[in-house]
């Protein structure tokens, strides 16, 4: 049973792999930084797809993500993410990178 045992963890270690395919790791941005003192121009705009556009193109942002009334957000940080967070009346309050 005991030769088993090793046996079974010998072939589970072949297959383990410390990093993802190429294919699956994810393209970010290394370089690219986002702005977040243009974003004060949008406080209090209406939210939409045409001013997440206009916001990440304001910005230099790689990525946008909205934080609604209540959102809760995870604590990661991307020095190329734009984080607007917009009020129960769908308008921007403020915005921030990370």
């Amino acid at each position: 049973m005991r030769r088993l045992a090793i046996v079974a963890c010998a072939a589970l270690a072949s297959c383990a792999t410390t990093e993802p395919p190429p294919d699956l790791q994810p393209e970010f941005p290394t370089t690219k930084r986002c702005k977040d003192a243009p974003s004060k121009m949008f406080v209090g705009r209406q939210i939409s797809p045409e001013l997440a556009a206009e916001i990440m193109k304001a910005t230099d942002s790689y990525a946008l993500r909205w934080a609604g009334p209540g959102a809760y957000l995870t604590e990661d940080w991307h020095p190329w993410r734009l984080t607007v967070h917009y009020g129960a009346d769908r308008k921007v309050t403020h915005a921030d990178c990370g």
